[in-house]
């Protein structure tokens, strides 16, 4: 706000007023002194009398016009300009200590000179109990170390240095604060304080923070997207062109045939279709997980039940390559744990482990206690994998079609749906493997209920 200059005596003012007012009497003497000649008093007493009223009456109205007048100009000229200073002094202070932003001053060497109403919450006290101390008088020394520093760097900078950091008010409340920090001096260069003004930028950083976590969502999504296609052209295309020249031939062939070769036939497209299923369900399923349209329904439930349902589809397979499946767990075995979830764990993890072994091989299914948790084992004695492979083995970006030991297909997206259905029931899924001696995929799940 522009202060009115006008508290000053006028001495320019003044020096004319003097020289007009000796004019005056000079002319006011000759004036009457002129009359008065041309009269004739009885007495000299008589004429003096007369020289000095004629003389006050021409003098006092000059004087009133010359010199009250403009000094009553004067004094409310400066009666306004004093009132004007005090109402833009309270102006400023009620514009202060609305501004919702921490506002402070401190000295040079960091006591507090002044601070708006917003800055009593930061140390949960008066303006008037503020005033006179420093940083050291009201928070730990390692934070008011930290804001003598940054009180330095301003000092040091010679211009505005902006900082921000977590701050706990004096309530309990924890705010962003985003901080400028000002070294104000004297038109003669001396330094007179540090202005500090604080604004609460909490809001703003918890939406920049997840707009970012937003777009890392919307990249994995993309990633996801393109290998998921990428996954479809390279794993079912394959199959499907299989599919359909065993179609062709015995389209073109099947009244030629002879019956053993015709059976061969038909059993390999069964096959081949049942290798599309199983993959057009891993992919379904996985699509499924990623859009959070599986359902959570955990349940404490004995394990053998749950077991013995996920094996008997896999049945036909072990039989055909001579495959023991042994189930080593114990029977009163609970888990605490979504049914579809567990045994898409479990049918995925046996069906893996009869693919990846030879015929003649062994499955063995066990489980042992870890605290609260029940880890889960399928073992198998097939052809192991190497450190390379299972480095990124539950990475989707990274899904395999390894075949198994008699060329049945994979799409790896199995095992990335098991670790997000382990994950999801409050456990994990790891592997250990060697080169040719198999691996064991093992899984954590709760044991018991919660409340129990």
């Amino acid at each position: 706000m522009k202060r009115i200059k006008s508290d000053k005596f006028d001495f320019s003012l003044a020096r004319r007023m003097g020289i007009s007012l000796f004019a005056a009497i000079i002319i006011g003497e000759i004036i009457i002194m002129t009359v008065v000649n041309n009269i004739n008093f009885p007495t000299t007493f008589e004429r003096t009398v007369a020289d000095a009223l004629f003389l006050a009456l021409l003098v006092i109205p000059v004087v009133y016009f010359i010199v009250v007048i403009p000094l009553r100009k004067q004094i409310r000229l400066k009666q306004e300009a004093t009132e004007a200073f005090l109402n833009s002094e309270a102006n400023m202070q009620t514009i202060i200590h609305t501004i919702p932003d921490y506002i402070w001053l401190k000295s040079p060497d960091g006591i507090y000179l002044s601070c708006n109403k917003m800055f009593t919450q930061f140390f949960g006290a008066p303006e008037a109990e503020i005033i006179g101390k420093s940083d050291y008088d009201f928070v730990d020394k390692e934070l008011a170390d930290f804001f003598r520093t940054n009180d330095l760097n301003a000092v040091n900078a010679r211009k505005p240095v902006v900082n921000e950091e977590w701050i706990t008010l004096a309530d309990g409340k924890r705010i962003f604060l985003e901080t400028i920090k000002t070294p104000v001096f004297s038109s003669s260069g001396v330094l007179f304080g540090v202005l500090g003004i604080g604004r609460d930028m909490t809001v703003r950083h918890n939406s920049e923070n997840e707009i970012k976590h937003k777009n890392e969502q919307l990249l994995k999504i993309q990633m996801e997207k393109d290998k998921f296609f990428s996954v479809i052209v390279h794993d079912i295309k394959t199959p499907f062109n299989s599919f359909l020249g065993l179609t062709e031939y015995l389209d073109q062939e099947a009244l030629t045939l002879p019956a053993d070769e015709l059976k061969e036939i038909s059993s390999a497209l069964k096959m081949s279709a049942e290798n599309l299923h199983a993959m057009l369900e891993d992919m379904l399923v996985w699509a499924r997980m990623e859009r959070g349209m599986i359902p959570f329904n955990p349940k404490e439930s004995l394990l053998i039940p749950l077991i013995r349902e996920s094996i008997e589809p896999l049945q036909d397979l072990a039989a055909s390559k001579s495959i023991e499946i042994v189930c080593s767990v114990e029977p009163y075995e609970t888990v605490y744990a979504d049914k579809y979830l567990i045994q898409t764990i479990m049918r995925n993890l046996i069906s893996n482990a009869l693919k990846f072994t030879h015929t003649g091989g062994k499955v063995v299914l066990s489980a042992k206690r870890e605290g609260e948790l029940l880890e889960i084992s399928v073992k198998d004695s097939g052809i192991g994998m190497s450190a390379g492979m299972i480095e990124n083995l539950f990475e989707f970006r990274s899904v395999n079609n390894r075949k198994g030991t008699e060329g049945e297909p994979t799409t790896g997206l199995g095992l990335v749906v098991c670790k997000d259905f382990a994950e999801k029931m409050g456990g994990t899924l790891d592997v250990e493997s060697v080169p040719d001696f198999g691996s064991r995929f093992f899984f954590t799940v709760p044991a018991h209920h919660p409340d129990k």
